[in-house]
C-alpha cells in the first residue's frame, strides 16, 4: 500500500495477498482491503461473508472511502 501511495502501484502485490489469503482460507479485513484496492468484483460478496455472524462491523467503515483517501489516511504526507 505504501508503494501505491507514492505512485508506484503494482496490482501484483495486492493479487499476491489475495492469493495467499484464499489459499489459507482466510477472510479478514486485510483480504478485503486487497480486494478493494484492486477493484475486484468479489469484494462485495466476500465482505458479506465476513460480516455474517459478527456483531461489530465498524472495521468495515474504511470501505466507505475512496481508495486514494484510504491511502492518504494510512500514509499521510
Amino acid at each position: 500500500m505504501l508503494k501505491d501511495r507514492v505512485g508506484d502501484y503494482e496490482e501484483s502485490c495486492y493479487r499476491k495477498v489475495i492469493s495467499l489469503k484464499k489459499f489459507n482460507g482466510v477472510n479478514d479485513v486485510d483480504y478485503l482491503m486487497a480486494l478493494f484496492m484492486v477493484g475486484d468484483n468479489e469484494f462485495n460478496k466476500e465482505k458479506g461473508i465476513y460480516m455474517k455472524g459478527r456483531d461489530d462491523n465498524d472495521d468495515l467503515n474504511v470501505f466507505k472511502n475512496k481508495k486514494e483517501d484510504i491511502l492518504k489516511e494510512f500514509y499521510p504526507n
